[in-house]
């Protein structure tokens, strides 16, 4: 019962940080908490986000490099391929955005082709293809991006930088606010 009240407050220690800026409190609350919790996949993900929030973009990669492959390896693929929101595929998606930040093109591509489509994970895919110097793919997973949500400005934008032609008023007639609430719904963070 104490170890349950004492993990509470550091959630409510992480969160009001994070809430008010104060990314170095909430990195220390994290981590403490990531301990107290045996290293499970929530905590982690907790612990890597205030990481990334802190621009520690290395430690995170470092981390998430040790520990992913475990948690990965104990969530079938089905559950995987299907559930977007499990904590599982949340922490892939934040492993293989980590990877693109330390310019491991090649590891962000086998991370998130592990993750179910979303327009998010077409996106980023799309993003490690450009800098990996393949335009067409770049191209054709932008493209998707956007067919998936149409206001995945991001998206838009890389496609422009490519000189590929992309109909911005499709994206911002009104009855495309539903498209961007429905994508949004189904993000990995």
């Amino acid at each position: 019962e104490r170890e349950r009240e004492m993990e509470e407050a550091l959630e409510q220690c992480v969160t009001g940080s994070v809430q008010n800026c104060l990314h170095e409190n909430a990195l220390f609350f994290a981590e403490r908490l990531f301990y107290e919790r045996e290293k499970d996949v929530e905590s982690l993900l907790v612990y890597a986000s205030t990481l990334v929030m802190s621009h520690q973009y290395m430690v995170a990669h470092k981390l998430l490099s040790e520990l992913v492959p475990g948690h990965v390896s104990r969530c079938p693929t089905d559950v995987m391929k299907s559930h977007p929101d499990n904590a599982v595929c949340k922490l892939v998606y934040l492993f293989g955005t980590v990877c693109v930040h330390v310019r491991q093109y090649d590891q962000a591509d086998q991370q998130l082709r592990k993750l179910p489509e979303t327009p998010q994970q077409q996106y980023w895919l799309g993003h490690v293809s450009r800098r990996m110097g393949n335009k067409e793919k770049a191209i054709a997973y932008l493209s998707r991006s956007l067919e998936l949500c149409p206001v995945m400005w991001c998206a838009h934008r890389e496609l422009c930088e490519l000189a590929h032609a992309v109909d911005s008023d499709k994206a911002f007639s009104p009855h495309r606010v539903a498209s961007f609430e429905e994508s949004a719904a189904a993000s990995y963070l």
